[in-house]
């Protein structure tokens, strides 16, 4: 049954693709949908042009369905609310009372789960906001929902937000341009496009908030444009957490930033918590941009160095530092095992005697091991 119904949808979706005008499908053509760093580097003009073409066909509500149907695996309705919103028929990453929706990471993966079903990503926290009558919230439901949802927001004093009036005017980058409840997900077109792309992109709320400094140089002014630290570093730590994500136009923006280090060690911290392969990203971004010196290697001595500067309290350093080391002899035992293949024997090609590895690997790291 379920394999008759994947070929019908497999089927429809070619259907689709054949009825799409020519220059759809000469422009979406190009479009890949999951790009590594290095094709996507090499792919910047390409993707300049894509976002001048998908501006074009976002005013055209057949072409942008069409476009969405292509590229994603989305079947479900699509509202047109505005110029500048869409309504979406997607399940809410965690069910709600009314008059509360989702906000910030846990919108983001609710909608990439209905546009990927093979997407498995949980949000780093879930931030819940209240969108009903403000003169009608119950507040010991927004206090009982923010306690069990965002625990660490809770004791810090943050709990259920309301929903402010200029919400999508307002957000920092395109992708959090989202709102998701029981009834659906109400989204920007750019939040639906850059989230279908897998790029991070400076909403243009915080581009006209730049904050302009004039230079001089030879009698000419230059405008140098700035955004907040904390902003700069979260849009590197958002890379780091998915390998195929694109920063539009990150070179140019870096070529003249200096992030604080607080903020470096604030999204560090939150990178650590995310484990192993998010916060050694994480590095290489600040490296890769001239953040941080070359010769660091790993996040422990990213926050070493870092802690020379700002007395921010890392609260994942403890559990994430056992975890490195623990990962670091992993590492060593498999060195070990390689180089002494011929000493070890049988035990170094069997997961099941694996435990004989460790105890010989331990015996002469600690030089109680004496060869006969």
């Amino acid at each position: 049954m379920r394999e008759g119904k994947a070929i019908h949808q497999n089927l429809e979706k070619e259907r689709r693709k054949e009825e799409c005008s020519p220059l759809v499908e000469k422009f979406l053509s190009k479009e890949v949908k999951y790009r590594t760093h290095k094709e996507r580097e090499k792919l910047v003009e390409e993707d300049r042009k894509l976002d001048a073409f998908l501006e074009k066909i976002s005013h055209n509500e057949e072409l942008f369905t069409r476009y969405l149907r292509m590229f994603s695996d989305y079947e479900g309705e699509v509202t047109f609310l505005s110029e500048k919103l869409l309504k979406l028929d997607v399940e809410p990453y965690i069910s709600l009372p009314e008059d509360y929706a989702l906000k910030g990471g846990a919108a983001r993966v609710s909608v990439e789960r209905a546009l990927d079903r093979t997407c498995s990503h949980t949000p780093r926290d879930i931030d819940i906001c209240y969108i009903g009558d403000p003169d009608k919230e119950d507040t010991e439901l927004s206090e009982s929902l923010a306690k069990n949802y965002s625990p660490d927001d809770y004791i810090h004093g943050h709990g259920v937000e309301p929903l402010e009036d200029d919400y999508f005017e307002t957000r920092d980058f395109t992708i959090n341009e989202v709102l998701v409840n029981n009834d659906g997900a109400i989204l920007t077109k750019q939040a639906l496009l850059d989230m279908m792309r897998s790029i991070i992109r400076f909403t243009e709320y915080e581009k006209t908030n730049f904050y302009y400094q004039n230079y001089y140089e030879e009698d000419e002014e230059v405008d140098v444009r700035f955004v907040n630290d904390k902003l700069a570093s979260k849009a590197l730590r958002l890379i780091a957490e998915r390998e195929e994500r694109t920063f539009i136009d990150a070179d140019e923006f870096f070529e003249k930033k200096y992030i604080n280090e607080f903020h470096m060690a604030l999204h560090l911290d939150r990178a650590m918590g995310e484990g192993f392969h998010v916060a050694n990203a994480f590095v290489e971004n600040l490296k890769k941009y001239h953040q941080i010196p070359e010769d660091i290697t790993t996040p422990l001595e990213c926050a070493t160095y870092l802690s020379d500067y700002t007395e921010f309290i890392y609260r994942h350093l403890d559990s994430f530092e056992a975890k490195e080391a623990l990962l670091s002899r992993n590492e060593r035992i498999r060195r070990f095992e390689e180089s002494y293949l011929d000493t070890l024997g049988e035990y170094a090609v069997t997961d099941l005697k694996y435990d004989h590895v460790v105890r010989f690997f331990d015996a002469v790291e600690h030089k109680t091991y004496r060869a006969k």
